[in-house]
């Protein structure tokens, strides 16, 4: 096995572009790597599309299970129930037992009506106790006929995959029962006077029956509410405890979302001062959570000071509130894990006045952020602790300043089966809390433009429309747009060189087509329906958030040590990969996947020569199919080569840059406050508890993924809809036994048929 690994810093060329303080292993060989990552096989829930078992403790509501038919999981044991309807599997993180049962329509009857007379294994009637159950499963102000009506109307809505919640009491579900003893259900996200409203509006005009229940925007509220449930998405208001939390952590400032918010002088103490900083953001046109903003500076010497700085979301949700007990606002934010993207609606981790003012770096505004800044050479490599730091004298640090550290020279053990080998950091970096003041927000369109410009060695913006700039786009309090543009244009010739390094020695894109969508809604169509356009200005950004969440990753490994929270991406499954470098051998391609080097020389290279782009779409395509997703995980729990991340072929990784939308980033952030404050060993959180944590993001962010997909699928179906397409390319990727794979390259597109 050591002849399959080498070490990463040995390399010089990768020495040059990361220079990692710890030296880890590296899989040489895809193809013999096992990709059996032990620590990435814990038990997963499955998803189920009818029900929810929702456990009510005291004023909160639990989600603890779905129901599906005919789901054998395997794996679970002694965990698990045998018989004909049901079978049963633990949840991973409170050990709850969700049970499975058949997905049709008649699932309301069955739980509201039951009428079996089935007998319990040692041959006793249970007519009675079921007699006993029905009324524990009736919706309250709803009798006999009322559920009859229900029952056609859930059929005429939704077919067979009618979304209904079941509520029990907390500790009322006991291992030996069939079913959990519901209390009272409905129709997922409405609530019975809406059930009795669409009642009632049917029984007056039941043609809503073929026509309002199945226009454009009925099938979309339907859908994305089914969606929701099945991928057990939490879309509901913020409690009103969870309000006042948020209103005091304010300072108690009033219609934050009207009026805005600004810092007060006791917020403001021991931060660095940015505010004199030409820093910015660039953003999607629609964002209104602006999380990350950046600065340059040209030093002198071929070298640039960058600074990511990101909204300090930690200072506002802390894990206990005033009183000293458990804060509301963390506890949801933890249990929806991510904010939740989909096609016609943003599905918020924090409440508003968070997310979209005090938390969002808006520009003209002072704001609370957590910084990190370094210098890199002109080339994208990362400068040594050389640089002449006289050429800084803004960026120096007020002796006022607490919670901040310059560079890295110490390192802590943790304890880890595997000795690694480190070294005092070689470079200029300073972690810490600041204050910023954005002067413009940009979007990618607009940083497009002005790199597009000022690749022409146009510098004019002396004259400028609305398309090119728009007014609300361009930078105040004194700062010119040619200031922010040679700003733009810096920063993007130092990311493309890094981006250019970062492909030649083994990162991995396999980049699928992403489709965005204009829903009218005054018209309720979907309008239109095209790829999303990468662009440069994209790829700006990423370089330096993936160059922060790395030096971050770093700063945790080497001073919070085993409870490091960390982003790991395992090797892709070599069976499959090698099955679909075998296709290609037989379409006269060659692929070289020894190593994340050479595979990504591969595609480079097929890209170059291969002329026929179907081709070369079908085997990006097929080649993300054995790809692992990536996972966050608790460094001391796993193996130093499981630390590393695949794509990005670097040691290891973290998440810092969004913390308004990543819950993960939230403990990124208060670990590496730790590790600048005093020190991580008595943080809050154990390894395991972190671990904990860091799995349950895991599962919730993709459930995210599938319910994003899902909402693409569905507003692609509508489109299609309204303009269909009689004729266009499929090419078959995958053949099975009764199935094919169909891919559509117009539209990105891949579907098993059966």
């Amino acid at each position: 096995e050591e002849e399959d690994l080498n070490v990463l810093a040995d390399d010089q060329v990768q020495q040059q572009l990361w220079d990692p303080i710890i030296s880890i292993p590296n899989h040489t060989n895809l193809l013999q790597h096992s990709s059996q990552n032990k620590g990435f096989e814990k038990s997963v829930q499955y998803s189920g599309r009818v029900i929810f078992i929702v456990d009510e403790i005291e004023s909160e509501r639990k989600i603890v299970g779905r129901l599906e038919y005919n789901v054998k999981p395997s794996g679970a044991n002694n965990c698990e129930i045998e018989s004909s309807l049901y079978s049963m599997r633990v949840v991973p993180l409170d050990k709850r037992l969700p049970f499975f049962i058949p997905a049709r329509s008649e699932i309301v009857e069955m739980l509201t009506n039951t009428s079996s007379t089935k007998a319990d294994p040692k041959g006793e009637n249970r007519k009675a106790k079921i007699s006993k159950q029905r009324r524990a499963f009736r919706p309250p102000k709803l009798n006999d006929a009322d559920v009859r009506q229900l029952n056609e109307i859930l059929a005429c809505m939704v077919v067979e995959h009618t979304i209904v919640v079941g509520f029990f009491r907390q500790n009322s579900w006991q291992p030996d029962h069939p079913l959990p003893p519901l209390r009272k259900m409905k129709l997922y996200d409405c609530e019975v006077d809406d059930i009795m409203k669409t009642m009632s509006d049917l029984a007056l005009n039941p043609g809503l029956k073929s026509s309002s229940m199945n226009d454009t925007h009925s099938i979309i509220s339907r859908e994305t509410h089914i969606l929701l449930a099945e991928f057990g998405i939490e879309c509901s208001n913020f409690s009103k405890s969870i309000q006042q939390e948020v209103n005091l952590s304010l300072g108690n400032s009033k219609d934050v979302l009207n009026k805005g918010w600004a810092p007060s002088k006791e917020d403001l103490l021991h931060r660095r001062d940015f505010r004199n900083h030409r820093i910015f953001t660039i953003d999607p046109t629609s964002a209104r959570d602006l999380d990350d903003a950046l600065h340059i500076k040209y030093l002198g010497n071929n070298q640039v000071e960058i600074g990511v700085h990101i909204a300090d979301v930690s200072h506002f949700v802390k894990t206990r509130n005033s009183k000293g007990t458990e804060s509301a606002l963390d506890e949801e934010a933890k249990s929806r894990a991510t904010t939740v993207y989909l096609v016609d609606r943003v599905i918020p981790m924090l409440p508003r006045p968070l997310c979209e003012v005090a938390c969002s770096l808006n520009e003209g505004v002072e704001r609370l952020a957590f910084s990190v800044v370094w210098v890199m050479n002109l080339d994208g490599t990362l400068a040594s602790n050389k640089v002449d730091e006289r050429k800084c004298e803004k960026s120096e640090v007020p002796n006022d300043v607490r919670w901040g550290v310059g560079c890295d020279n110490t390192w802590n053990d943790f304890n880890n089966s595997t000795l690694i080998n480190s070294k005092q950091s070689p470079r200029v970096v300073w972690y810490g809390k600041s204050v910023i003041k954005s002067c413009a927000r940009l979007d990618y369109s607009t940083a497009q433009n002005i790199i597009d410009k000022m690749k022409k060695g146009d510098h004019d913006f002396s004259n400028m429309d609305e398309d090119f700039w728009p007014t609300s786009r361009r930078p105040i309090g004194g700062t010119t747009c040619e200031e922010v543009a040679a700003d733009v244009k810096l920063m993007h010739e130092v990311a493309m060189k890094r981006r250019k390094l970062r492909f030649e020695n083994g990162a991995i894109a396999l980049n699928r087509t992403k489709l965005v969508f204009k829903y009218d809604t005054s018209a309720k169509k979907v309008k239109e329906c095209e790829p999303y356009p990468v662009k440069e200005s994209n790829q700006l950004i990423e370089e330096y958030m993936l160059l922060a969440n790395y030096l971050v990753a770093e700063r945790l490994l080497t001073h919070a040590g085993g409870r490091a929270l960390i982003r790991s991406h395992p090797p892709p499954l070599s069976s499959i990969l090698g099955n679909v470098i075998h296709g290609a051998k037989v379409a006269g391609i060659s692929i070289d996947a020894s190593s994340s080097g050479t595979l990504q020389k591969s595609l480079n290279r097929i890209s170059c020569q291969c002329e026929n782009t179907i081709m070369l779409q079908s085997l990006t395509s097929l080649l993300t199919v054995p790809m692992k997703p990536a996972n966050y995980i608790a460094a001391g729990e796993y193996d130093t080569l499981d630390w590393r991340h695949f794509a990005l072929n670097i040691p290891y990784y973290t998440h810092f840059t969004s913390p308004i939308r990543r819950y993960p980033d939230i403990v990124v952030h208060r670990l590496l406050e730790a590790t600048l404050v005093d020190s991580a060993d008595n943080f809050e959180l154990s390894q395991k508890d972190i671990d904990s944590v860091a799995f349950y993001c895991n599962l919730k962010r993709m459930n995210s993924k599938k319910a994003q997909d899902r909402s693409d699928i569905v507003f692609l179906s509508l489109f299609l809809k309204e303009n269909p397409i009689l004729d266009t390319l499929g090419v078959v990727i995958g053949v099975g036994v009764k199935t094919f794979t169909v891919l559509i390259p117009s539209l990105g597109v891949d579907q098993l048929v059966f």
